[in-house]
């Protein structure tokens, strides 16, 4: 019996994005931090990702900032 493991990366977004599927996934290269440094994007790191799952999010409401885990 032979095992394989795969490992996933889930990605939501949801500024925006609420109620809709993302058509144009976006993989972070660099991004600026706190101190306004350039600095490599999760995209770039020595990860062990073999497959990126995009989620949509989808609620009965449409305010992004009231999503939590009753509704």
């Amino acid at each position: 019996m032979t095992v394989n493991n795969a490992n996933f990366d889930e990605k939501v977004k949801v500024r925006g994005c609420l109620n809709k599927v993302y058509g144009y996934p976006s993989f972070e290269v660099s991004m600026l931090n706190k101190k306004n440094y350039v600095q490599d994007g999760w995209f770039t790191q020595a990860l062990s990702t073999d497959y990126y799952a995009y989620i949509s999010v989808y609620s009965k409401g449409d305010d992004e900032n009231a999503i939590s885990s009753s509704s």
